[in-house]
């Protein structure tokens, strides 16, 4: 499945955290890897969801998993996935949070 997912053009990736009873680590991590169709009547790229389970939230974790892949990686801006060789694209869901989040709770004393 790993194959099939490095042949399309994007792929998305995130991590979360994941609680293991028989980890030295109070806290390890799951990363995702997907890519999917736009629309759900196209059928040209598979829908694939991959785990990689990791003890840890380091960049090399991303690097290590996608080796060999050469497209576009879409993520939330952690800085992790810099260290990728993938041409790094933004999620604008998680932009657009942030842009909510000032809006809601801007400094005392200040508008905008």
């Amino acid at each position: 499945m790993q194959k099939t997912l490095f042949q399309q053009h994007v792929i998305q990736a995130d991590e979360t955290t994941l609680k293991v009873i028989n980890e030295e680590k109070a806290k390890c991590y799951m990363w995702l890897y997907c890519t999917s169709s736009d629309a759900p009547t196209q059928n040209d790229i598979p829908n694939i969801v991959l785990y990689d389970y990791q003890s840890g939230r380091a960049g090399q974790c991303a690097v290590d998993y996608l080796d060999g892949y050469t497209g576009y990686l879409l993520v939330d801006g952690y800085v992790s996935y810099e260290k990728t060789a993938e041409t790094l694209a933004g999620c604008w869901a998680h932009v657009s949070r942030k842009f909510k989040e000032a809006e809601i709770a801007p400094p005392k004393g200040k508008k905008g």
